[in-house]
């Protein structure tokens, strides 16, 4: 389990570098792994609100 929530964590400088390339505000993930859901939330939640992308990001 943590070794999959260590591998999200891991990936977040090139999430980040996609949404600077990209032009997207934000991004929130889920991976679920063996019944367990693991989230990474990056960016903002839209282009205009600055607020973080969180779980309740839709």
């Amino acid at each position: 389990m943590e070794d999959t929530k260590q591998k999200l964590e891991a990936l977040g400088p090139q999430i980040n570098r996609i949404l600077q390339i990209s032009g997207s505000p934000g991004l929130s993930l889920g991976v679920l792994h063996k019944g367990i859901t693991h989230t990474a939330h990056y960016g903002h939640r839209n282009a205009i609100d600055t607020a973080p992308a969180n779980d309740d990001t839709s």
